[in-house]
């Protein structure tokens, strides 16, 4: 479990080209509440603190914060009925949880440079150029009631089960709970640009458009089971 504080945005292209980000195994599934034509997908930046990692039943604190970017597909109810994200790509600023994130839990995990400021967040690969870089100011006042729909919609992308794809194709399920609930977020404008493509053609260029949503949140509980 850690503690994530930073700022979601949604987007919310056509799903014929979120599709094509995805293997070809896993077809995202129309989302309930948004238009069919479109996939949302969520990117999260900020930075994970209290973080902890589980060895035999224990838990095992990392002894630091680390600073994140994820980017997260909802691909819908699978047969069985339970709801499923993928996380389609992810950097972070630690090596050990970017080697446990991508080879346990197969998000395709890449080490970079990440700073973090009050207003502005900007990933680079190590000791080379940038890769994203977002600015953001409040758009409304902190509250800590229930959340808005879009925020309540990716509460339940992330507490789902997470889909991911180790180094050597192995599919990977593991359980998410993103837990919200008493904890403050308020509505903010954001601008991101990406320097390369985060994920097929996310990027280059300006991601955020007329039809995105974002908030910053603060101290969400973010805790994840054991892949299998």
């Amino acid at each position: 479990m850690a503690q994530f504080d930073g700022v979601v945005v949604v987007l919310a292209p056509p799903r014929e080209r979120v599709r094509a980000w995805l293997p070809d195994d896993l077809d995202p599934q129309p989302v309930d509440g948004w238009d069919r034509r479109v996939q949302p997908v969520a990117i999260l930046f900020g930075e994970q603190a209290q973080a902890g990692t589980q060895l035999a039943g224990v838990r095992i604190p990392l002894g630091r914060s680390y600073r994140e970017l994820a980017v997260a597909v909802p691909l819908g109810a699978a047969a069985g009925g339970q709801p499923r994200t993928a996380l389609v790509r992810m950097y972070a600023d630690y090596f050990p949880v970017v080697w446990n994130g991508r080879m346990r839990y197969g998000f395709g995990k890449e080490l970079a440079d990440i700073q973090r400021t009050s207003s502005s967040f900007v990933v680079a690969r190590p000791q080379g150029g940038p890769l994203c870089a977002a600015v953001h100011e409040p758009a409304g006042p902190w509250s800590a009631v229930t959340p808005p729909p879009v925020l309540h919609a990716v509460r339940s992308w992330l507490s789902a089960t997470l889909v991911g794809r180790t180094p050597t194709g192995r599919c990977v399920h593991s359980e998410s709970h993103w837990d919200l609930e008493g904890h403050r977020a308020r509505p903010v404008r954001v601008s991101m640009q990406a320097f390369e493509a985060l994920v097929g053609d996310l990027g280059p260029g300006e991601l955020v458009d007329g039809a995105s949503t974002a908030f910053q949140v603060e101290a969400v509980r973010w805790s994840l089971g054991w892949p299998c």
